[in-house]
């Protein structure tokens, strides 16, 4: 057991001091974070000092064989899973396959847009979000020129039955190596 306490001590001061010292590159770096919204330096190092502060309660909790210290540094972490897991039972586990559908952006009409919130992901597109969940709902590249007048909505966002079937694989040579794409559909190396 203190084996196990002492890797996750390890395991969280790693993280915190990534996320802390290259908190683009960590963003950058897990999967599925732009799922949770826009990158945020400060928000990132701000967890990077729970993730560093649970490390050192861990650390001296095994160091003065208290309980009570182990407790409160397992606190946060156990919170932090258990709004994870909600996260995930909401709108699925986070993975870097993403279905969308192309649509006429003036055909997009909204009746209520409050927790609607766009990112400049790039300087040729932005991103927009729930502000409420953090759940990728749209892609829109609004200054490329073959691309201003459509919109990509994330499939996941739909309700069911859409009616849609998938017509096309895209960015295929940036997808993961531990897949292959065999439904016979046109894949396309970028867009």
């Amino acid at each position: 057991m203190r084996l196990l306490i002492l890797l996750i001590a390890v395991g969280y001061a790693v993280n915190g001091s990534f996320m802390l010292i290259a908190p683009q590159s960590w963003y950058d770096t897990v999967p599925g974070m732009h799922f949770f919204g826009p990158y945020n330096t400060h928000f990132i190092r701000d967890v990077s000092i729970v993730y560093l502060v649970s490390a050192g309660g861990f650390a001296w909790g095994l160091r003065a064989q208290r309980a009570g210290y182990l407790l409160m540094a397992s606190a946060w972490p156990a919170l932090h899973a258990i709004y994870h897991l909600q996260v995930w039972a909401a709108r699925g586990f986070p993975v870097d396959i993403i279905l969308a559908v192309n649509a006429p952006f003036d055909a997009l009409k909204f009746s209520n847009d409050t927790s609607l919130t766009w990112y400049r992901a790039s300087n040729y597109a932005r991103r927009g979000f729930c502000n409420k969940c953090g759940s990728s709902l749209f892609w829109h590249g609004d200054k490329l020129d073959g691309h201003k007048d459509r919109i990509a909505i994330a499939l996941g966002a739909l309700d069911a039955p859409t009616g849609l079937a998938l017509t096309e694989h895209i960015f295929v040579a940036d997808k993961g190596d531990y897949y292959e794409i065999a439904d016979g559909l046109p894949q396309k190396e970028k867009y």
